[in-house]
């Protein structure tokens, strides 16, 4: 921070035009040590210039634009004044600076007495407070006010810092430590006799006599305050004030859930009026196959009978699947289709091989009634071989040894929070790495697939129409259920700016626009990922410690990794991306990789072909550019040349360019 200058250079420049001024103290923070003159700090708060300067200062003193301190404050827009002497009166104004050190003049000037707050008390005509206007209180006082109406009138409301409190005809504030607001209104009463003195004439008394009852809406010569059931349909005013109904209205054959039942029964019952309620839950599903025990793939089918509710009109909404490890009961799946499904296919990377595993399922009716489980199913996972070694990447997707995705100067396959796929349809080599997260234990597995069943399959209206590098599937375990972790997506080749990560959910076949939670590179060639254990997209459904996550980068034009753009300026970035790769692979082992960083002769050594070509194609399409924009400029131009004696520029109308 920089103290502001003895003499300031102030100045009129329209930068400064539109200084904020204090408008007021937004908050005093008196702190009160047990002993008199206590220092106390006080926060002052302005509103923001615009344009928004370099920076401001806060100057202060005891004696109006008299300032004896002053302290620059940066770019904020408040500032806690320390140590400050209760009970004296402080003076303060802000300025505004900008790059070159030009300072603004002094907004408009507020002042406070420290430790002394204000309480604002105010009445509309035709009543009072007492006492009224700026009442001044030490901090942790109390003050009292009266509110009284005149004849013919009636307290309509007291407001306090803007909160309604009711028609109180007084007020005390106690433990004062801040300033406060109080407000009374009134309204005008009918000059009718008032018996009982309860504020209701008697034309409008039903109970003229009694000032606790004004009301009386079933008649039944019992006021409403005494009446537990004011309305007369049976049902307590508590009762239906809880399940939202109008205690003043006969409502007992009302039936609002559409169960069948009235109102009425349903207090009688001890049931909801607002919730449908099953005569009957759904039958427990049975399970048809896998057949116990039996050998199954790492992705089997599961199904079940046909749906049964005994109650007329039920039909299936959802199932819910749940498959646990049996040498532990640890769930690795617990996922609810959100459509009537009795066969579901469990996703990728769910099973471990060579595991047994138990399962049940149970069904959900349109009332969200809920059936009991089914009786556990029991299988066991193939071991089908095509990973030998055990790394989790199949084996015909395996990357070359050499390969150095993350160009941090180590192999991929030396590395351990790293595993790297062959799209081999794409020819694009794709990484996922937990390196960067701070509470990612391992990663598993990861494998890749063809992306176009799901999206041509899906009616999810979030999906993408193209997928560029097909669907990745990985396997993440994080310190703790529920975790959110970092993870980065590392490309061979740079993903095109129209494209966009999407994420993928297998069981209810759903997609999701999932860039807020994702970020690209500068180059596009690596991405960076927010995922949530249990959240959307984690196919095993459950905080359970594990993220399965299927995502591709998509877009809404058929473009695969250097094969080109549908516009122009994509397009060469897309040779660009497509060719050079390619020119270089052959050489990646022969060149030193840099130990960080990139190597700019590394990455253009035996690529110069290929970089002359996009040069020269770049300046193909420059030179066309460079000529449309001149001939439309020559057009425009002799347009406005025309039209410069038209009425309408002779009327002085401002043109600028």
């Amino acid at each position: 921070m920089k103290n502001a200058k003895t003499n300031p250079r102030r100045t009129n420049n329209r930068i400064f035009r539109g200084v904020a001024a204090l408008t007021a103290l937004l908050s005093l923070i008196l702190l009160w040590p047990a002993m008199a003159h206590a220092l106390v700090p006080v926060t002052v708060a302005w509103d923001e210039n615009d344009p928004v300067p370099a920076g401001y200062i806060l100057y202060w003193g005891t004696s109006s634009r008299n300032y004896t301190d002053n302290h620059d404050v940066g770019a904020v827009t408040q500032y806690t004044v320390p140590d400050l002497q209760e009970g004296v009166k402080y003076y303060f104004a802000a300025t505004a600076y900008d790059a070159d050190g030009n300072e603004s003049a002094y907004s408009e000037e507020i002042s406070t007495t420290v430790g002394i707050y204000g309480i604002e008390a105010s009445a509309d005509a035709h009543g009072s407070i007492t006492p009224a206007g700026t009442i001044e209180v030490n901090h942790g006082g109390s003050q009292t006010f009266t509110i009284a109406a005149d004849q013919n009138y009636q307290i309509l409301g007291v407001r306090v810092d803007g909160t309604l409190i009711g028609t109180a005809s007084s007020y005390t504030f106690n433990n004062i430590t801040r300033n406060h607001t109080i407000e009374a209104s009134f309204v005008y009463v009918d000059p009718d006799p008032d018996t009982d003195g309860d504020g209701v004439p008697d034309a409008q008394d039903a109970f003229p006599s009694d000032p606790s009852e004004t009301t009386d809406t079933d008649g039944d010569g019992t006021g409403n305050n005494a009446d537990e059931d004011d309305d007369g349909d049976g049902m307590p005013d508590d009762w239906e004030i809880v399940h939202s109904l109008d205690p003043l209205v006969d409502d007992a054959a009302g039936d609002p859930d559409g169960d069948g039942f009235t109102n009425l029964e349903e207090y009688n019952a001890g049931t909801g009026p607002q919730n449908y309620e099953d005569s009957s839950v759904p039958d427990s599903p049975v399970i048809l196959a896998p057949v116990d025990n039996t050998l199954v793939s790492l992705t089997p089918e599961l199904t079940t009978d046909t749906f049964y509710d005994p109650d007329s009109g039920d039909v299936h909404a959802a199932s819910r699947w749940q498959i646990f490890r049996a040498s532990d009961n640890f769930c690795v799946m617990d996922v609810t289709s959100t459509s009537s499904l009795t066969a579901l296919t469990v996703p990728k990377l769910i099973l471990a091989e060579d595991t047994a595993y138990s399962w049940k399922v149970r069904f959900i009716n349109n009332h969200d009634a809920v059936s009991g489980w089914s009786d556990s199913g029991y299988f066991s996972t193939e071991s089908p071989g095509d990973d030998p070694n055990g790394n989790g990447v199949p084996d015909t997707q395996e990357v070359m040894a050499d390969l150095d995705l993350d160009n941090d100067g180590v192999m991929d396959s030396e590395q351990t929070d790293i595993k790297c796929v062959d799209n081999s349809a794409e020819d694009v080599q794709i990484g996922v790495s937990i390196k960067d997260s701070e509470n990612a234990l391992s990663i598993d597995a990861a494998e890749i697939e063809d992306a176009g069943e799901a999206i041509k399959n899906t009616k999810s209206k979030g999906k993408p129409k193209y997928a560029q590098l097909g669907l990745i599937h990985f396997k993440i375990w994080v310190d703790s259920p529920g975790d959110e972790t970092e993870v980065s997506i590392h490309l061979s080749h740079a993903a095109i700016k129209a494209s966009t990560i999407y994420k993928y959910d297998p069981v209810n076949d759903e997609w999701l626009d999932y860039s807020d939670y994702a970020e690209f590179s500068p180059n596009r060639k690596t991405v960076y990922l927010t995922l949530k254990d249990g959240g959307f997209g984690d196919a095993d459904g459950l905080e359970n410690g594990v993220i399965v996550d299927p995502l591709t980068i998509g877009t809404e034009v058929p473009v695969s990794f250097g094969s080109g753009s549908s516009n122009p300026v994509e397009a060469v970035e897309d040779i660009v991306d497509g060719l050079l790769p390619k020119v270089g692979c052959f050489i990646s082992t022969a060149i030193q990789q840099p130990a960080v960083g990139w190597n700019f002769w590394t990455e253009v050594r035996g690529r110069e072909l290929a970089i002359l070509f996009v040069l020269i194609l770049i300046g193909y399409i420059g030179k066309i550019v460079y000529s449309r924009r001149r001939f439309y400029h020559r057009k425009a131009r002799s347009f406005v040349e025309d039209s410069w004696d038209s009425p309408l520029m002779k009327k002085g109308t401002d043109i600028r360019v």
